[in-house]
Order: C-alpha cells, then sequence, then structure tokens
C-alpha cells in the first residue's frame, strides 16, 4: 500500500487498510489453501474505485508471505 501512495494505513490480525484521495481500501484472506487475497474498496467515483482495486490486486499478486505467529 506504501508503494501505491496509501495513507493512513492500519495492519491488524485480519486485514490490512489505508486510504488515498477517493478511494478507502482494505486487504484481508480467506482461508483456502494456498490462502487468497480478498480486495475491496470503496469510493465516490467508481472509475477511480476500479483503478485503484485493480492496481491494488495488482501489486500484490503473487506475493506470499508466511508469519510464524
Amino acid at each position: 500500500m506504501h508503494h501505491l501512495s496509501y495513507q493512513h494505513i492500519r495492519v491488524s490480525q485480519d486485514e490490512v487498510a489505508g486510504d488515498r484521495p477517493g478511494v478507502y481500501a482494505a486487504v484481508t484472506c480467506i482461508g483456502t489453501s494456498p490462502a487468497t487475497a480478498v480486495v475491496m474498496a470503496v469510493g465516490d467515483n467508481g472509475g477511480t474505485v476500479s483503478e485503484a482495486r485493480n492496481a491494488l490486486s495488482k501489486n500484490m499478486a503473487g506475493i506470499i508471505r508466511f508469519d510464524d505467529q
């Protein structure tokens, strides 16, 4: 999210969320094997929101992180 200029980024056990002008986005993971990320975005302008969601999804594709938590 930093790479895509999101601000006010919050990281919790369940999600990573942040905002950028006109868009609030959140990413969570569902318990499949392999894990599946769910990327959600909202805002007033559908085109802006779709572009932001697609960019975030594309930048996340293929990222694998294993935590020993």
